[in-house]
């Protein structure tokens, strides 16, 4: 399971806040950093500070699941051993994804950030981007803007469809 759950299953938003400056850790397989799920409505999860980070097999920093759309914030650092930066996968209705800080994902299969299989858009404005960018079939936009460190950042693909990268 999660290092940090948040669920809804009456089409309820879901929110997660991380600040402070601590640190998630998430172990086991299939066990992301942060899971953040809502049947019928949006998710919202927002690493203000500190570090997230999942070592499992197949285990995200911070994972989505939503109904409807997802977003994410990254200020601080998630770093996934075998799984993915961020993992949108499953938010039906897309997501938007932003961030300052650093996200690593660099296993085999793994993605700094996976989007959904709808239109998603990913910010980046500072920090590190460890590993490929796997952003799936919709009309993505990907946007990197001030002072991204990206040799780390071998690949962005924006899978089937209209694609932008700035």
């Amino acid at each position: 399971s999660a290092a940090l759950t948040a669920y809804s299953i009456d089409q309820s938003p879901v929110s997660v806040l991380v600040d402070g400056g601590g640190l998630v850790d998430a172990k086991g397989v299939d066990s992301p950093g942060v899971l953040a799920q809502s049947v019928g409505s949006t998710v919202d999860v927002q690493v203000l500070s500190g570090t997230v980070q999942a070592a499992g097999a197949n285990s995200a920093a911070v994972q989505v699941v939503s109904g409807t759309t997802a977003s994410v914030t990254n200020r601080g650092t998630l770093t996934s051993a075998a799984g993915d930066g961020v993992d949108a996968s499953k938010a039906t209705g897309g997501a938007t994804i932003t961030s300052s800080g650093n996200i690593t994902a660099t296993a085999a299969g793994a993605a700094v950030v996976r989007g959904s299989p709808v239109a998603d858009s990913f910010t980046a404005t500072a920090g590190a981007l460890k590993g490929i960018t796997l952003m799936d079939a919709g009309d993505d936009t990907v946007n990197l803007q001030g002072t991204v460190d990206v040799t780390g950042a071998p690949q962005f693909d924006g899978g089937a469809g209209v694609d932008t990268l700035n």
